[in-house]
């Protein structure tokens, strides 16, 4: 039997397998991260849905089954035999074209033609249901282009991509504005709330000057992977703020001039910006990336100037997305692997995500006992 056939015929013999998924991940979430969800919106069974990623529904929910038709499409069998003899196959696909009109002739095979009408429905809700304004913010940093991607890198220790639990867990928790601590007092003296809000602002902690470093660090790797010598911090391009670019190329990047990048990180939840973080993701990555472009206006002319702004949650800004891919397609021409784009991003996130956690720790104040 063909190996998708079986997988096929497995899946639809058991259907309650399939539909009791999703309370099986949620809970499973709960026992690894031991956070609590506090509304109803984030604990139902349904989990918070990303427009380019497959998802499992509540029982009986179109979600649920849509990868069914993606396997059914690619079988060797033909399709009006499966329809003619799969009673569960040919009610899932009267109920997808009851709430989403009439299938494509012949049927799409890709799983996420399936699943894009009911994840779109999905986000719809959820986001109609939405009040506060930092659970808007939440949500549109976790539906943002590659805000998602330290979720697919694998987790190699040697290679930096492993997450530690503590930093799984304060992921999930300001994805979602679940409690990630006891309030307190930062040693700046400024209280941090159940959310850790403060830590991720705070200008005292010596893990934002650390985060800096570390993504400059991946960005500078990647364009020497790119097969362009570069340098951090070159000195005496801008005498007017007494401050130095993160980096520079020693060859001509683009029209002839050398690129010049600066790192910056903003939080999607600071008071300032959470007006701005309702309306659209990545629009305070966008602000900070016009800032730094102003701030260093006057060597546009002889450098093109790459601001790479990110948020906590990972939103970027829309300049950054289009050098990263620039930049991963480059180093895919050079190695080969047309895969660099997708580790680029996902190196990115998952520093980002790691540092979070750092900048949390970073605001408790430990009272240790002399012995």
């Amino acid at each position: 039997m063909h190996p998708e056939s079986s997988i096929y015929c497995a899946a639809l013999r058991q259907p309650t397998t399939l539909s009791s998924r999703p309370s099986i991940i949620f809970s499973g979430r709960q026992l690894i991260t031991s956070l609590t969800p506090p509304c109803q919106i984030f604990s139902g069974s349904k989990p918070l849905c990303r427009s380019n990623r497959a998802t499992w529904g509540e029982k009986g929910d179109l979600a649920s089954n849509s990868r069914l038709l993606g396997f059914s499409c690619r079988l060797p069998l033909p399709q009006d035999q499966i329809l003619e003899t799969d009673s569960h196959f040919t009610s899932y696909l009267a109920q997808w074209s009851a709430s989403f009109g009439t299938p494509p002739d012949p049927m799409h095979s890709k799983h996420s033609f399936w699943d894009q009408p009911g994840i779109m429905e999905d986000r719809s809700t959820i986001q109609a249901s939405l009040v506060d304004q930092s659970q808007m913010a939440c949500y549109l940093a976790s539906v943002a282009p590659h805000s998602g991607d330290c979720l697919l890198a694998l987790p190699i220790a040697n290679c930096g991509l492993r997450l530690e639990d503590e930093a799984v867990l304060v992921a999930v928790g300001m994805q979602l504005g679940l409690t990630l601590c006891v309030p307190h007092k930062c040693h700046c003296g400024s209280d941090v709330d159940a959310q850790g809000r403060h830590a991720i602002v705070c200008k005292k902690a010596p893990g934002r000057v650390a985060r800096l470093q570390v993504l400059n660090d991946i960005i500078l790797r990647a364009i020497n992977a790119a097969d362009v010598p570069a340098v951090k911090e070159p000195l005496g391009l801008n005498r007017q703020y007494g401050k130095r670019p993160n980096g520079l190329s020693l060859i001509p990047w683009q029209s002839g001039r050398p690129l010049l990048w600066y790192v910056t990180a903003t939080s999607t939840l600071a008071g300032s910006y959470v007006d701005t973080t309702t309306t659209g993701a990545g629009l305070v990555a966008d602000q900070a990336a016009d800032r730094k472009t102003a701030k260093y206006a006057n060597l546009r002319a002889q450098y093109v100037f790459q601001p790479v702004s990110v948020e906590n949650l990972c939103p970027l800004s829309s300049s950054t997305l289009d050098f990263l891919r620039d930049l991963g397609r480059r180093i895919s021409h050079i190695s080969g692997d047309d895969r660099e784009v997708l580790f680029l991003f996902q190196r990115i996130s998952v520093a980002i995500q790691r540092f979070n956690s750092v900048l949390l720790h970073n605001s408790f104040s430990i009272n240790r006992l002399d012995h």
